[in-house]
């Protein structure tokens, strides 16, 4: 299975399967409150946003910049601020997710072929309210 980012009509599947995937679930936020003559209390806040970071390299055999330009820099530069819906081998991450960052960097390969390595920072969140 491929990894694809769809928002609205647009889907892109990436080439290649991320190097790199980072899904940081952040820790409960804890307080607690002392209370006399009792044991503390330990109030929880609740968990903070769940990020997922994608790293690795976008490389079309017998493709240009252009075409990677085309086909998933801007379209996923589009993508930023939106809710996007994952679909991945990894059924944990297929989920509306929130694209927060997007990293290109223009690179080549050892035959001196273009390519570009990306970084994808998504969040997720039990609702999203894009302004």
């Amino acid at each position: 299975m491929s990894w694809q980012i769809t928002q609205g009509s647009t889907t892109v599947t990436l080439p290649l399967a991320p190097q790199t995937v980072t899904d940081e679930a952040p820790t409960v936020d804890d307080t607690t409150i002392t209370v006399p003559e009792q044991e503390p209390v330990l109030v929880s806040i609740g968990i903070d946003i769940r990020q997922l970071t994608l790293e690795g390299v976008l490389n079309v055999s017998g493709q240009n910049m252009a075409y990677l330009d085309t086909n998933y820099v801007t379209p996923l530069l589009g993508f930023r601020g939106l809710v996007c819906t994952l679909s991945t081998p990894r059924s944990s991450l297929n989920s509306t997710w929130k694209l927060d960052k997007a990293t290109f960097i223009q690179t080549k390969d050892y035959a001196n072929n273009p390519i570009l390595k990306f970084s994808l920072l998504f969040k997720h969140a039990a609702s999203y309210v894009v302004l």
